[in-house]
């Protein structure tokens, strides 16, 4: 019985090693001496034929691929080949045990001096895996997939399957390359989930012993497309409130795309006839299109900005975006009304300069917010550019969006989706995530700033605070440039809360004997188009001055 499993055991390491490898290098079309050299697992070269063999005469160099994934055959060899060599250092060559060829960046001398070092336990590490490694699992192929998912299934290796205690399943992105799933399985079938959709991918297998040590190489490599879907439209805005006298408006929607094909999208834009309530197509000079990539990411977003032009009454409605490709269409719903004016925070803003050495903007950042006087900050950005001040950029406009909303501008620029709070103020939480890529979009974001700035109010002026003889507060100021309506703010002494009115004229009596109850006064200026610099009042050893170094 023992010669004979001796047998059986000798048979099996001989017929892989010399016949099986054997055959395989000639079908690959190695020359018959290089076959003899290196693809006989138990006759190994010696030291001297380990230096002819990348020699003129010989120049087994070109079948090295082929060498290696025939002494491969099917298994990774490598923990032992690492385990067993000789210097493993001198690992220049370790790549032939897992079916690997020369590697172009190694040089010729370390991968010769890697084989005449470390062949001999190499080849051992070949005959022990072809009796304890299963070869490649096969017959994998696509029973079904869907817009997010895919059954893969396979039949176990050809040789030595009783070994094959489980197998491991590993997708990947075929673009990037990046393994989007692992997954480990002792079934010959397997539920990929959570894919993208409209998306190529590529799959294989490795089959894997009960110890986890020995591994198969991985199968052949197929490649799949998910189903694709239609795209999802959101407006950017879904109700746009404008002044009536304004020359323009932009209205824009936002387009949700998955996957890695990126096939073709059609944007078109629709008004709702009011009679009718049916939606038709506009076009002409009147109306600007721009359409653009917001992000690269996945899923990969597009905006589709629609500017309407020579405002008049008839152009205030509801617009339709909508987005078609291949697999469907969708579409978002966005209003266009008449805004009268700027509402009032609850709490007076605060002066960009002031914000800006609050929050620490370094010199000589800091010049790109003004001065406390007002001047603006816009006029001064190529030195926030040239003085690489993109770490500020978030702080910068933290202190410069309130009361201001340029983000239809900012569309109309192109600016990625992900900028747009430096521009609109909206969700400016999430400037903690935004990259230093935006600062190249600085210089556009403060055009925007400018674009309506001669249509806001200017700063209020000559602002005093008069007690009267009931114990009343009378505040009056100057006549204000374009301002329709005046926020007025007072605060309490010992008091965190501050109060509010909002008056059209250039007055404001505050009533029940608060004279000397108030300490703090601002004033801010409105109108349709925005608000302007907040003025502001202390009271001070019975005197009201002014200040610009706010407290809140």
């Amino acid at each position: 019985m023992w010669l004979s499993l001796f047998l059986f055991v000798y048979n099996v390491c001989n017929g892989v090693g010399a016949i099986v490898v054997g055959q395989c290098c000639r079908k690959r079309g190695v020359t018959e001496t290089c076959t003899r050299m290196l693809c006989n697992p138990q006759n190994p070269p010696n030291d001297f034929d380990v230096y002819n063999i990348f020699e003129r005469k010989l120049n087994c160099q070109p079948y090295m691929n082929a060498i290696s994934q025939c002494l491969a055959d099917g298994r990774d060899h490598i923990h032992c080949c690492m385990s067993e060599a000789k210097d493993r250092d001198e690992n220049a060559c370790f790549g032939m045990c897992r079916g690997e060829g020369i590697d172009g960046i190694a040089a010729w001398d370390k991968y010769q001096t890697c084989l005449a070092i470390n062949l001999h336990p190499m080849f051992r590490c070949f005959e022990h895996g072809y009796l304890n490694i299963p070869t490649s699992p096969v017959s994998l192929r696509i029973v079904s997939k869907s817009t997010d998912s895919v059954v893969i299934a396979w039949s176990p290796p050809a040789v030595n399957s009783h070994l094959a205690e489980s197998y491991q399943v590993i997708c990947k992105e075929a673009d990037s390359g990046f393994i989007e799933k692992t997954i480990n399985t002792r079934s010959y079938k397997v539920t990929l989930t959570n894919l993208h959709a409209d998306s190529k991918y590529l799959v294989y297998v490795i089959a894997i012993t009960r110890d986890g040590r020995h591994r198969s190489l991985p199968s052949e490599t197929i490649h799949f497309y998910t189903a694709g879907v239609a795209p999802r439209v959101v407006a950017y805005r879904e109700t746009v409130s404008i002044p009536g006298d304004a020359s323009s408006v932009t209205i824009a929607c936002r387009m949700e795309m998955p996957g890695t094909t990126h096939k073709s999208v059609h944007f078109e834009w629709k008004k709702m006839h009011e009679k009718t309530s049916h939606y038709e197509k506009i076009g002409g000079d009147k109306y600007s299109f721009t359409n653009y990539i917001s992000s690269h990411e996945h899923p990969r977003h597009y905006v589709s900005a629609l500017q309407i032009k020579f405002l008049k009454l008839s152009d205030f409605g509801t617009y339709r975006c909508i987005a078609t490709n291949d697999f469907g269409s969708s579409s978002a719903d966005i209003r266009v009304i008449q805004r009268v004016l700027t509402s009032a925070t609850p709490i007076p803003p605060e002066p960009p300069y002031i914000c800006c050495q609050r929050l620490g903007i370094r010199s000589p950042c800091v010049a790109v917010c003004g001065s406390e006087f007002g001047k603006h900050a816009a006029l001064r950005a190529e030195s926030f550019i040239n003085s690489h001040c993109e770490d500020e950029i978030s702080k910068f406009l933290t202190c410069t969006t309130v009361g201001v909303d340029e983000g239809a501008c900012c569309l109309r620029k192109k600016v990625p989706g992900i900028c747009l709070p430096l521009c609109d103020g909206f969700q400016m939480n999430k400037l903690d995530t935004i990259p230093h890529a935006c600062a190249v979009y600085t210089f556009s974001i403060f055009q925007c700033r400018m674009e309506n700035a001669d249509s806001r109010p200017a700063t209020v002026s000559g602002l005093k605070a008069i007690p009267n003889s009931d114990g009343d507060l009378i505040l009056r100021w100057d006549l204000t440039p374009r301002a329709d309506m005046y926020h007025v703010y007072w605060k309490r002494k010992f008091s965190t809360t501050w109060e509010l009115s909002s008056v059209v004229t250039t007055s404001k009596r505050i009533f029940g004997n608060v004279a000397n109850d108030i300490d703090e006064i601002v004033v801010v200026a409105s109108n349709s188009f925005g608000n302007a610099h907040p003025v502001r009042l202390i009271h001070n050893d019975d005197k009201w001055i002014a200040s610009y170094h706010f407290q809140f």
